[in-house]
């Protein structure tokens, strides 16, 4: 049975799911409502995205206002920081790795930051679930590399979007 746990920072749960693998291959229950019940969240997704990420591909710090429920596949570093200034755990960061046989998912609450860099040497699938229909309005970029962060990224030389190469420090936006 899927399990979900809080992680460090408010707002964010990790859910380890069920992997069932035979000759053939896996099979892997990514979503089932019942189980976001422990986050006391209504979550009604209204959009499903996929984002394909090729080797050191760094998706910079992406807040949203709506929740979403993220499903890494592929070897992938994630990164999900809290920039909510009325949180306790504001400015931390939650840092994993992710393999393509985890079978993970995060649940993320409005005011969360994520960003993930692909290790390895074959592209990644990043598919993600929302609560709200996907417009700028509400939007913020923060810088990957952003001191006060300190996320322990590993590489110093990521490829970059435009927009992520000139997003600024939470302390400027």
């Amino acid at each position: 049975m899927a399990k979900i746990q809080k992680t460090h920072i408010n707002g964010l749960w990790k859910i380890e799911l069920d992997l069932i693998k035979d000759s053939r291959g896996f099979f892997c229950e990514v979503f089932r409502k019942s189980l976001l019940s422990e986050t006391n969240y209504e979550f009604l997704p209204v959009q499903w995205n996929h984002s394909r990420s090729n080797p050191n591909v760094l998706r910079g710090f992406h807040a949203n206002p709506w929740a979403k429920l993220i499903y890494p596949v592929g070897e992938v570093f994630i990164a999900i920081a809290d920039i909510d200034p009325n949180s306790s755990t504001y400015k931390k960061v939650y840092t994993c790795k992710v393999s393509s046989y985890d079978c993970c998912a995060f649940f993320l609450l409005p005011m969360l930051a994520n960003a993930y860099y692909v290790l390895g040497d074959k592209p990644i699938d990043y598919f993600y679930l929302v609560d709200k229909y996907y417009t700028e309005d509400g939007m913020r970029r923060i810088a990957w590399n952003d001191p006060e962060l300190n996320t322990p990224w590993p590489t110093k030389a990521p490829e970059l979007s435009n927009a992520d190469k000139n997003s600024l420090p939470l302390s400027k936006i």
